[in-house]
């Protein structure tokens, strides 16, 4: 239970399964936010306060959850899988962090495209295909792309 006028700390760690390298955690910067003292419910009949027309403020709105529902959603709207992937990473490239990034906004341009405004289900398989000693990473990211009301 979130607390009015508190600080509060987000990061979001993501483990990856290596198979014989191990495991990696790859964490995200940490946010830090204080909430509010009351909630304002002015902006009731708006899903995503804030944005404006700006498509690609739209596109940067789409929230991603792992878990099979977006939080405290009242009404869930099933829009459709969505899903990207790239091929041919260099195994080593400390690209692969901005590569899965923008595996994720391809995402949320597809639930755009969709009427989505949230991805759930949110999963991320890495396949590597061995070329001498380094190989080639795939990395592909998928989910679900629906409408939600809180």
């Amino acid at each position: 239970e979130l607390q009015p006028g508190i600080a509060y700390a987000y990061q979001v760690i993501a483990r990856e399964e290596k198979g014989l390298l191990g495991v990696d955690y790859n964490r995200s910067p940490k946010t830090n936010f204080t909430t509010q003292e009351k909630n304002d419910d002015d902006d009731k009949d708006d899903l995503l306060p804030g944005v404006a027309d700006n498509p690609r403020d739209e596109v940067v709105a789409v929230e991603v959850y792992t878990t099979n529902g977006p939080a405290m959603a009242r009404h869930t709207e099933y829009k459709g899988m969505v899903m990207a992937n790239k091929i041919n990473i260099d195994f080593q490239s400390k690209m692969t962090l901005i590569i899965r990034e923008e595996l994720i906004r391809e995402l949320r341009e597809m639930a755009v495209k969709v009427g989505a405004n949230a991805i759930v289900g949110l999963r991320m398989e890495t396949n590597s295909m061995i070329k001498g000693v380094l190989g080639d990473l795939e990395i592909m990211v998928y989910g679900t792309a629906v409408y939600f009301e809180r």
